[in-house]
């Protein structure tokens, strides 16, 4: 009679442990966000994450790996690793360091179903996150050689997404005044009057590494010159110089003209 009682209390209490895992399905893990959301120079990666109720749940396994495919299984949990509830409720951080490269988060709630295997839910990806320790291999500056006014347009061109630019006119290292670069040309005003400048350019990618060009860009600011306009003057052509001819001919005529009739005149 006790060993029907015992087995009965077995059995009893293994159909609560299905009914209880039928009543409810294990949620996806919630990502709020990441050291990595954009390129960073850090080399250990913290995710941060939540879970609706983790009364149902005692913990998490994830893996962080360069693979674009990946799926947490109750067969695979020894491959992941793993996180217990009291340890660590939000965040889970890669030993590190890890390479440059592109990584991605895979992670899942999982609940130890009393005389049940381990059940596992959802796997949540979580990615491309991107480390970035390296500074651009090159950063090239193109613009005009000379310039009649102070405002010039310089244009960038680098193997990575650049976010700001400095440009300085007294040598490399020495640069304060950083722009955000939202394009891939940026306006910049010569610091006096004509002349020759030599123009310092440093840049950052996203992740923040800076580079800068491998020799100054050089551009000559050369004054205005207003052009003076020249008097015009007028040519006489064939026909106005006869007409000046025949005219001065008349007045002649008619000055002796004048002068003979007077002499007439005194003699009678």
């Amino acid at each position: 009679m006790e060993k029907k009682c015992f087995i009965g209390i077995i059995v009893i209490c293994m159909a609560i442990s299905v009914a209880t895992d039928c009543a409810y399905a294990i949620d996806e893990v919630i990502i709020q966000s990441s050291t990595h959301s954009s390129p960073s120079t850090d080399t250990t990666i913290k995710v941060y994450f939540e879970y609706g109720n983790t009364a149902e749940i005692d913990g998490y396994y994830y893996t962080i790996t360069t693979q674009s495919s990946h799926t947490i299984t109750n067969e695979s949990i020894n491959t992941n690793d793993y996180i217990d509830l009291p340890n660590d409720l939000v965040s889970t951080r890669g030993d590190g360091p890890y390479s440059d490269g592109y990584y991605y988060l895979y992670i899942a709630a999982y609940d130890a179903v009393f005389l049940n295997p381990t059940v596992v839910g959802p796997t949540t990806r979580f990615g491309p996150m991107k480390v970035d320790t390296e500074s651009p291999l090159f950063l090239n500056v193109t613009g005009p050689a000379t310039t009649n006014t102070s405002k010039i347009t310089l244009n960038l061109d680098s193997n990575e997404e650049l976010s700001e630019v400095c440009i300085s006119e007294t040598g490399y290292g020495n640069c304060n005044n950083w722009q955000n670069l939202s394009a891939s040309s940026i306006d910049y005003t010569l610091s006096s009057g004509p002349g020759d400048y030599l123009l310092f350019v440093h840049a950052n990618d996203v992740a923040g590494n800076i580079e800068q060009t491998t020799s100054p860009f050089e551009v000559e600011y050369k004054e205005t010159v207003i052009p003076v306009k020249a008097q015009a003057q007028s040519i006489p052509t064939l026909s106005q110089w006869g007409e000046f001819l025949l005219l001065s001919l008349l007045i002649i005529f008619a000055l002796n003209s004048i002068r003979r009739q007077a002499y007439s005149s005194l003699r009678y």
